[in-house]
């Protein structure tokens, strides 16, 4: 949607400084027009830029978090089993006398 709009946009950029040249606008207003229209199809280049660099890594993206959510129970339970296997040998030991 968003590459369509800015196709349009750029397309449209010809009619509107054909435009322009036909009613015999100031130079001055032309400069300031061709400086927006080039800042905005910078602009534009820049986005479509940027989504091409973010759109290809999203299906990564969700693997990871899948995987890392399927995983995170059983990760959670080794710890707990591993805590609750310290603590009772911690408790079986020998008590701790303290020094004074």
């Amino acid at each position: 949607m968003g590459q369509r709009l800015a196709s349009e946009i750029v397309s449209g950029v010809p009619d509107l400084v054909g435009q322009a040249l036909a009613i015999h606008a100031p130079l001055g207003l032309l400069r300031c027009v061709g400086r927006i229209v080039h800042a905005a199809i910078d602009r534009v280049a820049d986005v479509a830029g940027l989504l091409s660099q973010l759109v290809p890594g999203v299906p990564d993206l969700v693997g990871q978090a899948l995987v890392a959510v399927g995983l995170a129970p059983s990760f959670l339970g080794v710890r707990l089993a591993f805590a609750i296997g310290l603590l009772r040998g911690v408790q079986r030991g020998p008590p701790v006398v303290p020094l004074r």
